[in-house]
């Protein structure tokens, strides 16, 4: 029989009953240092004040991405919140029946899908989205895997590593086969602001769908570690609890730097956009001019998967690449594609150009 998620009942007592009382006879450690610069709350009342950062925090998440703002969960960035979301989802599956759960990760992927799905001990398969395709996603493909067993669904969009867009008819399909199957989709939106257009989220209440994002892609607060999930209540509330036995408590700076990004969002992401859309031209004219390369172009983002002729073992391109000359990229082994390359294109124009024009003498020699 499978073991029953076993909560961690110490950590909710301590943040949600244990208060200031007269006489304190509690405290796991010394009383918390003083910290702080002019104008920040005295320490004593951080914890008092950790209810209402959450809640001011839900409601400007949910303004902007358009989502009820009791679906929402901070994170430690995207990946905290795959985790979260990921072993959520197995752990409830697991109370509904023995045996270990399986999970479909998309091919080529962001390796953080099938990493917290082996870490919560679920099985994992995956489906193909393929160049000759453009990266498209093919609903068949999903509905095969959920035949096999599938019960969590796990993808990108903007699709990491190509950056290719998730189709709305695509997407409509998911939905509609996660219903079909009593299944769960999983679907990290990190890098779909860099669309052109308003901000938004595929999350819809009354769906099977758990969304999660943050502010450390298009909107370059990478330290922050401002990531979110948005599912169904029940989701939550069981993702919460594994916060508390990951990380405790939401810890307040972090939370302070949310409320002050949220409040410069636009901003943010003009910024953003405008570094994606420089660099864009530059690696667009690289690509037409370079010999031996090509891409499915991104929809959007800073970041794209190359294929290089003759190549076949791109962990060795890109070591050599870095003791060589210096350049570093990413070999596509890690995303399961090891004839590629994952190329970013974040750089200052001119950085840029002169990095890509390294990379490009690098491959003549290396590769061919």
């Amino acid at each position: 029989m499978t073991t029953p998620f076993h909560a961690f009942d110490y950590l909710r007592f301590a943040r949600f009953e244990m208060r200031s009382a007269e006489h304190e006879l509690c405290m796991s450690g010394v009383p918390e240092a003083v910290l702080t610069a002019p104008g920040d709350p005295p320490p004593e009342t951080r914890q008092a004040r950790a209810g209402e950062v959450r809640a001011r925090w839900a409601e400007l998440v949910a303004a902007r991405w358009g989502l009820p703002a009791d679906h929402l969960l901070p994170s430690l960035g995207a990946s905290g919140g795959v985790f979260l979301a990921v072993s959520a989802l197995v752990t409830l599956l697991r109370e509904r029946c023995d045996g270990a759960a399986v999970v479909a990760v998309e091919r080529p992927a962001y390796g953080v899908f099938e990493c917290a799905a082996r870490l919560a001990g679920a099985q994992v398969t995956a489906f193909a989205r393929t160049r000759d395709e453009h990266y498209a996603l093919d609903p068949g493909r999903v509905a095969a895997a959920l035949r096999a067993g599938a019960r969590i669904v796990c993808l990108t969009n903007l699709h990491n590593p190509s950056g290719a867009r998730l189709a709305p008819d695509a997407l409509d399909a998911l939905r509609q086969l996660a219903h079909e199957h009593d299944a769960w989709i999983v679907l990290d939106e990190v890098y779909r602001d860099y669309l052109p257009g308003a901000v938004g989220s595929d999350y819809a209440p009354g769906e099977r769908i758990v969304c999660t994002s943050s502010m450390t892609k298009c909107y370059g607060v990478g330290g922050g570690r401002l990531g979110w999930i948005a599912a169904p209540p029940h989701v939550i509330e069981r993702a919460d609890r594994i916060v508390e036995i990951t990380h405790g408590v939401d810890p307040m700076p972090v939370a302070d730097v949310a409320l002050r990004a949220l409040a410069q969002a636009d901003a943010l992401l003009a910024r953003g956009r405008e570094v994606a859309r420089r660099g864009r031209r530059v690696m667009d004219a690289w690509m037409a001019a370079t010999p031996g390369v090509d891409w499915v172009p991104p929809a959007g983002g800073i970041t794209a998967l190359m294929h290089v002729a003759g190549l076949r073992d791109s962990f060795a391109v890109t070591r050599r690449l870095r003791t060589d000359l210096d350049v570093q990229v990413v070999a596509g082994a890690h995303f399961g594609s090891d004839d590629a390359l994952r190329v970013s294109f974040g750089l200052p124009p001119a950085r840029l150009q002169r990095a890509l024009e390294t990379l490009a003498l690098g491959l003549a020699a290396i590769v061919r």
